[in-house]
């Protein structure tokens, strides 16, 4: 079956999809587990913050009591105070992250009734405070009976604490493992679909190369060196195939033209202008090609015509012929309009000329040229003009002498003064 470039490369691309979607969603898989162990040890890092704060806050609640029972001052009550809040919001924050793990869940439970006792023992220290003296008070102090309760409250926060770390190592690993994990598997996969799009890639373009090589020494063999014989073997019914095929009926079209327009040529060569290309099969860029160059030897033809006209009007002395410039354009319009001044000036000086001569003939040489002319017609001119004042200056001493004999005087002479050849002689 033959396959068209455009469906190989549909399939090249079509493959690079579904490669990329594999590589996509195992990478979204392993992206997914990461980000679900990374929530894990972020949870694992909260709780143990919050452990951290809870222990703090109690730190801060037996500040305020110490100070409220040395001093009776109701400011240092304030730790106390802020104390209880954040125990209480902690605790619930602590409760919610760890409400996935039943033994923590345990834990927190005994948690809060331990709490509340202690908090329940400093409140009771401070009212005692507010009703009784120093030594009173610090007699209830020292029998450390809240002591106990803390040291209760310490040892299951030490438990919560202990479990997270425990969690915490276990996440910190699996978060390692899975991130290797993902990368691996990602570079793995890219890689193999990489190699795999590489050489369907290198197959499809070899294909396609090949064939655009022999059909580029073709027309490299055409517009290098005129040679219009090489054909291409076709192999393949894809668009470079029909192309060669297209290029070898181009190429037959080509001689066959190519030939018509050599006859053409060689006939006008010998001076035959009345051969053209037959115009019958031939369509589009050849018939417009055909279609010019008939045109072109219609009207080179044309001017010929005119041409030999003129010279066979010339060679009978008539210069009064032009050629018709109507419908001539280009080149031909300019070769006739060239041609027609060059018949005006020639007929103009000979005219010229004409008029001198025939009034020299009778004994006029008062006569000039006076119109503008260039090249030999200037030179024509110049000598015609020269020679009629030559004339008539030989002819003014010439009546000089003459009329001098008539009265007797035979001693007068002509100035031989820059006079040569006949007007000297």
């Amino acid at each position: 079956m033959k396959i068209t470039i455009a469906k190989k490369l549909t399939a090249t691309f079509f493959l690079a999809i579904v490669l990329t979607a594999v590589v996509g969603v195992i990478a979204y898989r392993n992206i997914n587990s990461l980000v679900a162990v990374t929530d894990q040890v972020n949870q694992s890092n909260s709780v143990l913050i919050k452990l951290e704060s809870i222990t703090t806050a109690f730190k801060d609640a037996e500040t305020g009591q110490r100070g409220f029972v040395i001093t009776k001052e109701e400011r240092y009550l304030e730790p106390y105070n802020d104390a209880r809040a954040r125990v209480d919001a902690l605790i619930i924050k602590v409760r919610e992250l760890t409400a996935a793990d039943p033994s923590q869940t345990e834990r927190i439970e005994r948690l809060i009734p331990l709490i509340d006792n202690r908090f329940a023992e400093i409140t009771e220290t401070i009212e005692l405070r507010r009703e009784a003296d120093f030594e009173d008070v610090l007699d209830i102090i020292l029998t450390d009976a809240g002591r106990a309760v803390q040291d209760e409250i310490n040892s299951v926060m030490s438990e919560l604490a202990q479990t997270e770390v425990t969690l915490l190592a276990q996440r910190g690993r699996a978060s390692k493992e899975s991130a290797a994990s993902a990368i691996m598997n990602i570079v793995a996969l890219t890689v193999l679909a990489a190699a795999f799009l590489t050489i369907v890639g290198y197959m499809v373009v070899r294909a396609i190369s090949t064939q655009l090589s022999g059909l580029s020494n073709a027309m490299k063999a055409v517009v290098t060196d005129g040679d219009l014989s090489k054909q291409i073997t076709i192999h393949s019914g894809d668009e470079i195939g029909q192309a060669s095929e297209a290029y070898n009926e181009l190429i037959s079209s080509l001689q066959n033209i190519m030939g018509e327009f050599s006859e053409v040529v060689h006939a006008a060569q010998n001076g035959d202008f009345s051969r053209s290309i037959n115009l019958f099969g031939k369509v589009g860029f050849f018939h417009n090609l055909a279609t010019g160059l008939n045109n072109f030897m219609g009207e080179l033809k044309g001017v010929m015509s005119d041409i030999g006209g003129l010279v066979l009007a010339g060679e009978r002395g008539d210069f009064s012929q032009q050629i018709d410039i109507e419908g001539k354009f280009g080149f031909f319009l300019e070769l006739s309009q060239g041609l027609n001044k060059l018949v005006f000036t020639t007929e103009s000086g000979l005219q010229d000329i004409s008029r001198v001569l025939s009034a020299i003939s009778n004994g006029d040489l008062d006569q000039s040229i006076e119109a503008d002319y260039e090249g030999i017609f200037a030179e024509l001119k110049d000598n015609s003009n020269n020679t009629v004042r030559k004339m008539s200056s030989v002819m003014d001493e010439i009546g000089g002498l003459v009329a001098d004999a008539n009265q007797g005087d035979f001693s007068a002479q002509i100035d031989l003064t820059g006079k040569t050849g006949f007007f000297y002689e």
